[in-house]
């Protein structure tokens, strides 16, 4: 009888019985029913084992960098500059949105020109987001 006093399971007759009507009725499975490979894993340091078998650790990938369209005087050496021109005429709609760094905000303008500001992806108004301290809540 395995595990009858693990720690995570009331001592007692029961879990001793539910242990031994399970083990007397389980069926190992059989390579036989279609399972390309079985594998039984019979402590922690081999679950581990397997874990790094099956999943290797994966490299830490960079978020990639986003060019400023223009330098308007703050660009930094080390800042990327957009090289795309940009459309000069009266019907082309350009949106600019802001990310705040560590912050999962983001700032933006609606067609009417107001602020939008969002947290992830919710739309912070002085009603829902009071602690925001936008400038409307404000005044």
């Amino acid at each position: 009888m395995q595990r009858a006093d693990h720690s995570t399971l009331p001592p007692g007759r029961r879990v001793k019985l539910a242990i031994h009507q399970h083990s007397s009725t389980f069926e190992y499975p059989d390579l036989a029913e279609g399972f390309q490979t079985i594998v039984r894993v019979t402590s922690v340091e081999a679950a581990l084992e397997l874990v790094e078998m099956l999943s290797p650790p994966l490299p830490l990938l960079k978020f990639p960098r986003t060019a400023h369209l223009i330098d308007l005087g703050a660009a930094t050496s080390d800042d990327l500059i957009s090289c795309v021109s940009l459309p000069a005429d009266e019907n082309t709609t350009i949106v600019i949105a802001e990310k705040l760094d560590g912050a999962n905000m983001g700032i933006s303008l609606s067609a009417d020109g107001a602020l939008v500001v969002q947290n992830r992806s919710h739309v912070i108004s002085c009603e829902t987001h009071r602690q925001q301290g936008t400038r409307e809540c404000n005044t």
